[in-house]
């Protein structure tokens, strides 16, 4: 299992480094691989990654294509099937992570056509910083937990309730 997390600041206040380690700490048993962290003037992801299906740094998250940024936690069966589809119109790939290949399905259709093609267990929150939209999205089950806080100030996620107390 993975650790994702992240903030997003409603003010112009710029989300800081100490407040992304801090929610790394707080997920560091749930991925001893790797510690990502990103951020963007009001906005910050963070990833504690156990490494499964690609185990290079290539899959290493926060993950970003196209102006889109991609924290990730679960395993997407069919991502191989989606894979295949997404080089046949013409898209490459620097991993074999189904991170990627997450990225890669949202720039060539959309989130929606994207969700309604997994089949796994998962949570992520996708950023596209071309739109200015995020979208928070899980497994119609909910295997893989994502907990969400949001106040006048701020939007916390958080694969651990811990971290958004």
């Amino acid at each position: 299992m993975c650790g994702i997390a992240g903030i997003f600041n409603f003010s112009e206040l710029e989300v800081e480094d100490w407040q992304l380690k801090q929610l790394a700490a707080v997920m560091k048993e749930r991925g001893p691989d790797h510690h990502g962290f990103w951020r963007i003037n009001n906005i910050g992801f963070v990833h504690t990654r156990l490494s499964i299906i690609d185990i290079s740094n290539a899959g290493n998250q926060p993950m970003h294509f196209n102006g889109c940024s991609i924290t990730f936690n679960g395993e997407i069966y069919n991502f191989k099937i989606i894979r295949e589809e997404l080089i046949k119109l013409g898209f490459s790939f620097d991993s074999n992570s189904d991170t990627e290949v997450l990225l890669k399905g949202y720039s060539a259709w959309g989130i929606d056509t994207l969700v309604n093609k997994l089949d796994g267990m998962f949570a992520f929150c996708l950023y596209d910083k071309n739109k200015s939209e995020a979208f928070f999205c899980r497994d119609r089950l909910g295997k893989k937990p994502l907990y969400i806080f949001q106040n006048e100030k701020r939007l916390l996620f958080s694969s651990e309730m811990r971290g958004i107390c």
